[in-house]
């Protein structure tokens, strides 16, 4: 686990890409890194805890803390805690454990003691309502390494699917499906053995650098068992009605418009911003597709493109923390709010 630290400022964070990425962007905007990080056997481990709270303990006490929830790991959630409890905090919303049948992670309880909230998705409306002032990240920014080529866009191309690709997490990959398009397959743990259908595995991808072989016309977003059956007594997909995946955003940092179910908790930001179309099934795609002109294609496209230039960016992170910490009444508000309780 890790701290950005600026002055009045700091950011925990663990180590996938979301994570990762947030912390670079904040990095830009003047935050920096304070290593809290145990590493080693239990007894070293407790000493750079030791290590690690004494130093937070010891930070003025105007500093501004930007957590990313849940932590994981006895020594991430004791930090987590001392932070929130102790200093001004912005806590970044990534998951509710509670919502994906996960019960390892920060307790929901700990977000009373925040000063600000960032919630991605549609996880305040699953949360206890808090008078603390927040905001709702709109996409997650989306790093990739200076001069990456993004792939060959075409409206006929191949609709592409990356990420994931576990049994466990995907279950309709490996449904019998004629009806659903063929899809260009990037990721892990996919098992080809299983999968009647004729998809194109092309192998796994670097994050920071996705070179996906085109043409490709399309990102899929979609989880679960099913291609049709959409089912709550599935969490993967229950969870998909809140969660925001972060696969929209690598799609979007690459320039291709998205085909999402409509009733995720993203269909809201793709119906705003027209970048993609919404389903109800895969069996749907193909003919939705065919529903569109080659102008409103075109549309979606550009504004995908218009989309990677902020992901690539930072802009959604930027303009979460600079809406909360400005003007400074919010901060004298969110203080005295977290005082009175």
């Amino acid at each position: 686990m890790y701290c950005w630290t600026y002055d009045i400022g700091a950011a925990v964070h663990g180590g996938t890409k979301a994570t990762r990425d947030t912390c670079y962007f904040l990095s830009e905007l003047g935050w920096k890194l304070l290593d809290t990080t145990c590493r080693g056997p239990s007894y070293s481990r407790a000493l750079q805890l030791a290590w690690h709270v004494t130093k937070i303990i010891t930070m003025p006490s105007e500093s501004l803390v930007l957590v990313q929830f849940p932590a994981y790991g006895v020594a991430s959630k004791i930090i987590l805690r001392i932070l929130v409890r102790r200093l001004k905090t912005i806590v970044l919303v990534h998951d509710v454990d509670r919502l994906r049948q996960r019960s390892d992670g920060t307790p929901e309880t700990v977000l009373k003691f925040a000063s600000f909230i960032i919630f991605t998705g549609k996880f305040q409306a699953q949360l206890a309502k808090l008078s603390i002032p927040s905001i709702t990240l709109g996409a997650w920014d989306y790093r990739l390494e200076p001069g990456h080529q993004c792939p060959n866009w075409d409206r006929f191309g191949a609709i592409l699917f990356a990420g994931s690709l576990s049994h466990e997490k995907n279950g309709w990959l490996y449904q019998d499906c004629p009806a659903r398009p063929r899809l260009l397959l990037y990721g892990n743990k996919y098992k080809k053995e299983l999968n009647p259908n004729a998809d194109n595995y092309q192998g796994e991808f670097a994050p920071d650098s996705p070179l996906f072989q085109g043409p490709i016309s399309w990102g899929l977003v979609w989880e679960g068992n099913s291609t049709s059956r959409r089912s709550e007594s599935d969490h993967h997909q229950y969870y998909e009605r809140f969660n925001q995946p972060h696969k929209l955003s690598l799609y979007l940092a690459c320039g291709l418009p998205v085909i999402v179910w409509k009733k995720a908790a993203i269909a809201d930001f793709v119906r705003e911003h027209r970048c993609g179309i919404l389903v109800d099934r895969l069996e749907e795609v193909n003919s939705e597709v065919r529903n569109h002109t080659e102008a409103e294609i075109l549309r979606f496209r550009e504004n995908a493109v218009a989309l990677s230039a902020k992901v690539r960016s930072g802009y959604f992170i930027r303009q979460a923390v600079q809406h909360l910490t400005r003007p400074s009444a919010n901060l004298d508000h969110a203080i005295s709010e977290r005082a009175a309780s």
